[in-house]
């Protein structure tokens, strides 16, 4: 794909804390749907700690490399309805259980971008649960320095439907985010991205998927996704994926793992479910509430 639409992705990532950046890649994370329980030792804010690592099992080279994320957020419930959160990140790559760097004039950590956001919960009825969540993402990661960009603003719909009591949901998710960039090309060569290319100024991207409750803090869940993206010459692209999850929560941590197949519609190859397999990725994490 010529950009790194996953701009967004760390602030989808991020927002999927709440109910489910930079590369051509969405994880985001907890993109499970799943939270830990919140044990909170604090009365001001409830702090949590992520860590997360991924790797794109299509690497043609052997071993492959992972990439690790620690992520750690804020949220604070005020008017007993509205939840701000907070959340900022270091990245930093292994191989063969060492930490490794691009070139010897980068740093082997990295900051990550930083999010803030506000998301209002809207309870339907009974069976439907609606989260509205808006978020700003100030771009300060390495790639997003070295590609120009400078934040992404972000609006997503989150509609939750228990279908079955409290062992089978369906999650439907439809978000748009705004890149600013401060280039109209790529002014250098990162990921995907080589230099020259049109820079993206729109995502938007739209999820289904069930979640089911196997017993009592164990879930597994699938995921289909559909992404547009719209560049600064006027152009789309659109991609499909789908996404396999399982978590695990027991009081307030949470051990999750995620495959993800991930393909591009402007290839001619739009299997829906199966996708083209051009990113495989195989993402865990753990979360810990303090």
């Amino acid at each position: 794909m010529k950009n790194r639409t996953s701009l967004l992705s760390l602030a989808a990532l991020l927002l999927a804390l709440t109910a489910s950046l930079v590369n051509a890649e969405t994880v985001q994370q907890t993109t499970l749907g799943i939270k830990a329980e919140n044990k909170s030792l604090f009365s001001v804010v409830d702090l949590s700690a992520e860590w997360t690592t991924r790797s794109d099992l299509n690497q043609a080279t052997s071993p492959h490399s992972y990439d690790h994320s620690i992520e750690l957020s804020a949220s604070k419930t005020f008017a007993e309805k509205y939840n701000a959160f907070l959340s900022g990140s270091v990245q930093f790559t292994t191989l063969n259980s060492t930490v490794t760097r691009a070139s010897s004039t980068e740093d082997y950590y990295t900051p990550g971008d930083f999010t803030f956001g506000v998301m209002v919960p809207y309870r339907l009825n009974d069976e439907n649960k609606l989260s509205l969540v808006g978020a700003e993402a100030i771009l300060s990661s390495l790639d997003s320095r070295y590609m120009g960009y400078l934040s992404a603003t972000t609006v997503q719909g989150i509609l939750s439907t228990h279908l079955y009591k409290n062992w089978l949901s369906l999650q439907n998710s439809l978000g748009a985010t705004y890149i600013q960039n401060r280039y109209r090309f790529a002014p250098a060569s990162s990921g995907s991205t080589r230099r020259g290319d049109i820079n993206a100024d729109a995502v938007f991207d739209y999820t289904i998927g069930p979640m089911i409750t196997l017993f009592r803090g164990f879930t597994v869940g699938a995921r289909l996704a559909v992404r547009g993206t719209h560049y600064l010459d006027q152009s789309n692209i659109y991609g499909f994926g789908n996404s396999y999850s399982a978590t695990y929560s027991w009081k307030n941590i949470s051990v999750w793992v995620k495959y993800l197949n991930k393909g591009y519609a402007d290839r001619g190859e739009t299997n829906l479910w199966f996708a083209d397999q051009y990113k495989r990725l195989a993402v865990a994490g753990l979360i810990v509430n303090f």
